[in-house]
């Protein structure tokens, strides 16, 4: 019922977690040049912790919504291609694979897979 009543982009970015947390920084910084040469091309910066200006605040909190709306349009293109690449998509094929070579070792005799493998 709780996963049921979050919007379907907030279920993808947990979903993708691991993913996003590994692209999130390198992504971010790609994404923070044009935002640095802008606010600079006007007198303003973003490392300036103690005493920025209220437009500086407000490019600060546009990077954060536009950085978080990155995401979820790349998430749901991502969806349609059941996230092909991804490191779930990765873990899943190796589990998927790995399940298979071990119901192939044990399969045949019906005992289960140690009496196969001793055995054989």
């Amino acid at each position: 019922a709780v996963g049921e009543a979050q919007p379907r982009a907030f279920r993808r970015v947990g979903q993708m977690s691991l993913t996003v947390y590994a692209w999130m920084e390198p992504l971010a910084q790609l994404a923070r040049i044009p935002l640095q040469r802008a606010l600079h091309a006007r007198g303003m910066s973003v490392e300036r912790a103690k005493r920025q200006q209220p437009a500086e605040q407000a490019a600060l909190l546009g990077f954060i919504v536009g950085n978080y709306l990155l995401w979820i349009g790349v998430l749901a293109a991502w969806s349609r291609l059941r996230y092909a690449g991804s490191f779930e998509w990765l873990i899943e094929r190796l589990v998927a694979s790995r399940s298979q070579i071990a119901s192939k070792r044990g399969g045949g005799g019906g005992g289960g897979g140690g009496a196969a493998a001793a055995g054989g």
